[in-house]
């Protein structure tokens, strides 16, 4: 059996994943940086850009179960980027969440080790709150990278898509990033 402190050093070397439909996925290879567009309030849940967020119906607290107001003008946001410790669950939210087919989907695999050097990570979602989307209750969880500017892609170590060959191309052959088939 592993110690608690071996349990965390672990889980901050597994690799972090980030969903996200082809079109993004060809934009974020050709700037060379993922875009730190998304925010989340001192809540770490409100203000999270949603394709239909219109159709999320209610964001509760789960400590109280009652519904957080929508709008929370009161709190500070803060910037980055939203990725995940499972693939499975980066796969699933590009389908749940972005309503993408498996031939739509890009993941990038990113380095959690080399990100901890430079950039903050703060775990998101876990027993803080929940979303019901759709009439389904999606427990969300996610590594939020901390960082009001773009995150280069020098920490990307695979991308997984339907069409890895062509994504290997837009690549070049410099930047040492591997691809695979989506899984």
């Amino acid at each position: 059996m592993i110690s608690f402190k071996q349990f965390i050093t672990e889980a901050r070397l597994a690799p972090l994943y980030h969903g996200t439909s082809w079109n993004n996925g060809r934009n974020i290879i050709a700037e060379g940086f993922f875009r730190t567009t998304t925010s989340h309030n001192s809540f770490m849940l409100l203000r999270t850009p949603l394709a239909h967020q219109s159709e999320v119906t209610k964001i509760y607290d789960s400590k109280t179960n009652l519904p957080f107001p929508k709008d929370n003008k009161t709190t500070k946001s803060i910037y980055g980027l939203s990725t995940s410790r499972s693939y499975r669950f980066s796969k699933t939210w590009c389908k749940r969440m972005l309503d993408l087919s498996e031939d739509d989907i890009v993941i990038f695999e990113l380095d959690q080790q080399k990100l901890t050097q430079k950039y903050q990570i703060k775990p998101i979602s876990f027993n803080i709150g929940r979303y019901i989307y759709k009439g389904e209750d999606l427990n969300e969880y996610e590594e939020f990278i901390v960082s009001s500017n773009p995150i280069p892609l020098k920490y990307v170590t695979k991308i997984y898509s339907p069409f890895p060959v062509t994504i290997k191309k837009e690549l070049g052959t410099n930047r040492g990033i591997k691809c695979e088939f989506l899984r």
